[in-house]
């Protein structure tokens, strides 16, 4: 199988890291040629449990690129990048898996033009600790869901996955498992970015842990979920098994990038008009107002 990767964050380098060995060929695009001029200048290494190893993967700049003889493509650029991506695809038709945090952009992903489109969420912790170096902080679950189309590729990808190592599952309700992590998402994201705390502490310090649960009282309410206590120990769960890693929107705010708040919180708050949601409006207030501090948005 010949898989492409557009994006190496986080996520990408970790998917590309794995997925060197589960299938034949792996492509891992950057979004300028100065990113792939540096991950091929010192190449891409993955760092587990204290070991740093080489990874051997093909590394491009996805500007100019044909991706139609790929035989499925991973999309995991931030949300926001996401519909200048598929713009510039174009007519481009592999099988693709979406890995973005957040609920905002399914309705980009129901136009998507390629033949089977499924959606990726990632529990497993990841942290770009150099720019060709790749943490992996928490070991999880990555869940693969199917939007439309043929589920053999998607089969193909999650038995590949596992086979190397990577804990992977194809879920039968990819809403419902989409609806559960952005719980997740909106629980630890925006306190973690805040609060400048790594994920666990969140569990470690009770005033944190109370607007944690206070967060998820009102997602859970405007999601109109009711099995909570199994939600809840889901939102626990991922927390423990990421305690290590400090969140995209950590990290975001950390190196002064635009956040995906809007994708998380914005979508929630769009959700749940006729819902009282002080504590999502203060996280999403606060998050807007760090990423003005940074100057990332001076309107």
């Amino acid at each position: 199988m010949k898989v492409g990767i557009i994006g190496a964050g986080a996520i990408g380098m970790l998917l590309a890291s794995y997925g060197a060995k589960a299938f034949e060929h792996i492509t891992l695009f950057t979004k300028t040629k100065e990113q792939a001029v540096l991950l091929c200048k010192h190449g891409l290494q993955l760092e587990r449990e204290g070991q740093v190893m080489p990874v051997s993967v093909e590394i491009k700049c996805i500007e100019g690129e044909n991706l139609d003889n790929f035989d499925v493509l991973f999309i995991t650029v931030k949300q926001y990048h996401l519909q200048q991506l598929l713009s510039t695809l174009g007519s481009s038709r592999p099988p693709a898996i979406f890995f973005q945090n957040g609920m905002g952009h399914l309705s980009l992903l129901e136009n998507v033009q390629a033949s089977s489109v499924f959606v990726g969420i990632m529990e497993h912790g990841a942290l770009k600790i150099a720019p060709n170096v790749v943490r992996h902080t928490g070991i999880g679950v990555l869940k693969l869901g199917i939007m439309k189309g043929s589920p053999e590729v998607v089969l193909h990808v999650s038995r590949a996955l596992k086979e190397a190592g990577f804990a992977t599952v194809v879920v039968g309700d990819w809403l419902q498992t989409l609806e559960n992590k952005l719980i997740a998402n909106a629980c630890i994201n925006p306190l973690t970015a805040i609060f400048q705390v790594e994920n666990g502490k969140l569990l470690e310090n009770k005033h944190l842990y109370a607007l944690m649960r206070y967060l998820f009282e009102e997602a859970v309410e405007v999601l109109q979920k009711e099995d909570k206590a199994t939600l809840w120990e889901e939102v626990l769960h991922i927390i423990r098994n990421t305690a290590l890693n400090r969140s995209s929107m950590l990290r975001d705010i950390d190196n002064g990038n635009q956040t995906e708040i809007d994708a998380i919180i914005g979508y929630l708050l769009a959700r749940g008009q006729s819902v009282s949601m002080p504590h999502h409006h203060f996280v999403y207030e606060s998050i807007k107002a760090l990423e003005w501090k940074r100057g990332v948005d001076r309107d």
